[in-house]
């Protein structure tokens, strides 16, 4: 109940948050036998743990293909303002919920798959989409859930990587240049743009604001800005190598 006295505003979205978790451990399970109808040869061959990172990856497909409309939607709708940050509204309360759920499902996923980055991810996700519910920054929610836009992209490529026969396909490459296009404009171009107009928030409302405050919303979100740009070098590495293994075969 202390957390829910500091975060007031989640009480009205709490059913939400709950429903999506519940959601995402479902999506989980339901994904494992799906792959095991599909894919029984490969995919139950997988130890648990490779197993699991497939249910992963269902779910974080599901959870952006969810999100991304609405996002879009609020974040040019923009219904609380750019320099109402401490400001609410119950759409925006609604979407952050949902994805509180997905991201607090992620955070305990990713640490049980012992993954370090994708931990740092959902941990600081799961913390902003929380913590927008003082209410606080909540109106830059929507615009950082559209990094989402990569991640349908993303996910199919990871399957794609994994299922015999689609690596030599149309679809495989132009799935490619689609993440990689979505990635830069959504993680990078918008992430940086995110960044330069929180900071411009904080400093026009710096005088209602704690210097601890300041310090965690800018460092988490330079931390994911900072991962952002790690797995797009590794992305564009992977393009990279792959582009010289076709040209010698060539």
């Amino acid at each position: 109940m202390e957390l829910i006295d500091k975060i007031p505003y989640l009480r009205f979205h709490l059913r939400t948050l709950i429903a999506s978790f519940i959601v995402c451990i479902l999506l989980e399970r339901i994904s494992g036998y799906l792959f095991s109808w599909l894919y029984q040869d490969l995919y139950d061959k997988q130890t648990k743990k490779a197993k699991k990172d497939w249910q992963c990856h269902f779910v974080a497909f599901v959870h952006s293909v969810i999100v991304i409309l609405p996002s879009f939607y609020l974040y040019f709708y923009d219904p609380i303002g750019k320099y109402n940050i401490f400001n609410y509204h119950p759409l925006v309360g609604e979407l952050h919920a949902l994805s509180a759920g997905y991201f607090l499902w992620d955070s305990i996923t990713s640490i049980h798959l012992g993954s370090v980055s994708f931990t740092l991810h959902g941990v600081a996700c799961l913390i902003m989409m929380l913590s927008s519910f003082q209410p606080f920054l909540m109106n830059f929610g929507p615009g950082f859930l559209l990094f989402e836009l990569s991640t349908p992209f993303v996910n199919i490529n990871w399957f794609m990587d994994r299922v015999p026969n689609w690596k030599t396909t149309g679809y495989y490459y132009a799935n490619g240049i689609l993440l990689v296009l979505t990635f830069f404009l959504a993680r990078i171009v918008l992430g940086n743009l995110m960044l330069k107009s929180m900071v411009e928030s904080m400093v026009y409302n710096r005088f209602k604001l704690s210097t601890f405050s300041i310090a965690i919303y800018l460092t988490g979100t330079v931390i994911l800005c900072c991962l952002n740009y790690y797995w797009f070098y590794l992305m564009i590495k992977k393009v990279k190598r792959a582009f010289l293994k076709t040209t010698k075969t060539q």
